[in-house]
């Protein structure tokens, strides 16, 4: 199929089997969209990079992430469904979390009730404990990174943050394994319970 960069007018622009219908955010290289499968209908979300916007290590990241991704395979962690490469862009299929971050759901609903929050702060050690079993350390857990899937529950997301087998020893030997529990000193006390 097309990139998703063709002629405008001609109706959607295609990743793959993807139609792509519409920007869920853009970075400095990158720009997430919102796809969906032309045979199943499966809604997914496709992270498009600009690997010529990139210098070799932040590529490295970027295909050590992909091969994190690829270990993980849990409710409570996005699924990676597809990696698409050509010379200059790389296209990273995964699941959709319909609700979006839980940083906006707080915003813009305040606190949850004890019980919602008490239900999201298991999902949330469920993942982790599930990375930490496969010797990968998150690093970057935050509200940004806690997607809310149709059924509201959470998707743990930002594995550009993790770190892996060797990298996991040498995090540990640096005493910085459990730097990810510095994030929630940014969880409002509510979201806590």
């Amino acid at each position: 199929g097309a990139g998703p960069h063709g002629p405008r007018g001609l109706g959607p622009l295609r990743v793959g089997f993807y139609d792509v219908e519409r920007t869920l955010g853009k970075g400095n290289f990158a720009v997430v969209k919102l796809a969906r499968h032309r045979v199943t209908k499966t809604q997914v979300a496709i992270k498009i990079i600009d690997k010529t916007r990139l210098d070799s290590s932040n590529l490295e990241k970027i295909y050590r992430e992909v091969q994190l991704m690829k270990l993980l395979n849990h409710p409570h962690i996005i699924k990676l469904y597809q990696v698409m490469e050509t010379k200059d862009m790389l296209y990273i299929v995964t699941e959709f979390a319909k609700n979006g971050e839980m940083f906006d759901y707080l915003t813009s609903n305040g606190h949850l009730s004890e019980n919602e929050a008490r239900k999201k702060f298991w999902q949330i050690l469920s993942a982790v404990e599930y990375c930490h079993n496969h010797h990968i350390v998150h690093r970057d857990l935050k509200t940004e990174n806690l997607l809310l899937d149709s059924n509201m529950d959470i998707k743990l997301a930002g594995q550009r943050g993790c770190v892996g087998r060797r990298g996991a020893a040498v995090e540990a030997r640096a005493g910085r394994v459990f730097g990810f529990l510095s994030t929630l000193r940014g969880c409002r006390p509510a979201f806590l319970g």
